[in-house]
């Protein structure tokens, strides 16, 4: 399928997804066909390391050409779209937590705050000056080489309750809730100021349509949970 070709289906599908979130179009649904195409198969996978850069972007340029072949000829309603692939640690690492990363899993934050009294200590990085400017960095490749138009999917941002419940020791984190909630809610608004800095950067430089962490829905508006 030629450039222009899929330009103009993808278009089709946006429409159709627009039309979905629009009450007074009508569209009751669209369809998402996951499968397995052993003729095209995706990128093995490649854990989401710093020091895997280079591979992760590479395997995400591999997926983002066998999700655009397939909307040649798999009529369904499926956008296909550039990744940069994160674990859940991307947001508690900026709060010191230290990340957890071995032979191959998902990368895991590990906790700094173990009472209440440790959230008056924490100190957050600014996002362009932290670990977070990898992703930027991916996300800027992406679009080079698939396009300035490429769809990116949103890194798993995660809500300010569970990053702040990566952040404190679950063991404590939840009598705290019980015993300091003051401390918690601070915790979590800390953690909220950083995803609205992080969320407002990402979609200044992506544009503010993107595909959903999880399930890969099209959002030209709104956000997903």
């Amino acid at each position: 399928m030629s450039k222009a070709a899929a330009q103009n289906v993808i278009e089709q599908r946006k429409q159709r997804w627009r039309e979905l979130y629009d009450p007074a179009a009508g569209r009751k649904a669209v369809f998402m066909i996951g499968m397995n195409d052993a003729q095209s198969p995706g990128a093995p996978y490649v854990p989401p390391y710093p020091e895997n850069k280079a591979a992760r972007i590479d395997a995400a340029m591999q997926n983002y050409h066998v999700m655009l072949d397939r909307a040649g000829w798999l009529d369904d309603d499926a956008i296909p779209f550039a990744e940069v692939h994160t674990g859940t640690e991307i947001f508690a690492e900026l709060f010191g937590c230290g990340v957890y990363r071995n032979d191959g899993a998902m990368p895991s934050a590990r906790p700094v705050v173990f009472e209440p009294r440790d959230v008056a200590k924490l100190k957050v990085r600014p996002v362009m000056d932290s670990p977070l400017t990898l992703l930027f960095e991916i996300g800027d490749e992406l679009r080079r080489r698939a396009g300035a138009d490429v769809l990116l999917k949103i890194p798993d941002i995660q809500s300010p309750m569970d990053i702040a419940a990566l952040i404190w020791d679950k063991t404590s984190f939840y009598m705290g809730i019980h015993d300091d909630p003051a401390a918690v809610e601070d915790l979590a608004l800390m953690c909220r100021e950083l995803l609205i800095e992080f969320c407002d950067l990402w979609l200044a430089r992506y544009g503010r349509d993107f595909i959903a962490h999880y399930p890969a829905y099209y959002m030209p508006v709104g956000l997903t949970l």
